[in-house]
């Protein structure tokens, strides 16, 4: 049998290469990703539902585990306001209307709360406790 030759390269040339390389696999993923989904499903969007559609129900601390997001725990035992409210989630949501939304999270029992004189934005908790924003497009 004949002995194969072996290619050594230090760890700065192997660097190199994956941050050549993964921005094209990336441009590849997306493009196809694009080509075969709902319009306005980003891919965030579609890690997170491919996520859940093995775990549902799963919590959003593993949802964010998942998309590499940090959640924090509010100090204290004090409810978040608005002034103290910096480290929450925010979406945008690209349809729906402020109404629409706040209805359907009321009826499934959660509890909304906006920032007053502004109509756009809803905050809730999810049930790990964590803070949730929805900013409604106008």
């Amino acid at each position: 049998m004949k002995a194969q030759a072996v290619t050594v390269i230090t760890s700065d040339q192997c660097a190199r290469e994956v941050m050549e390389t993964v921005p094209l696999v990336m441009r590849f993923i997306h493009t196809e990703m694009r080509s075969r989904r709902a319009p306005l499903l980003s891919v965030p969007q579609f890690r997170v539902l491919t996520f859940l559609s093995g775990r549902p129900g799963a919590p959003l601390s593993s949802v964010a585990e998942h998309l590499g997001v940090a959640l924090f725990k509010p100090r204290g035992h004090e409810p978040l306001t608005a002034s103290n409210d910096l480290n929450h989630l925010a979406l945008n949501v690209e349809s729906g209307t402020y109404e629409t939304l706040k209805a359907e999270l009321e009826k499934n029992g959660v509890t909304v709360t906006g920032r007053p004189g502004e109509d756009r934005c809803l905050y809730f908790n999810d049930p790990d406790g964590h803070r949730l924003q929805l900013m409604v497009r106008s």
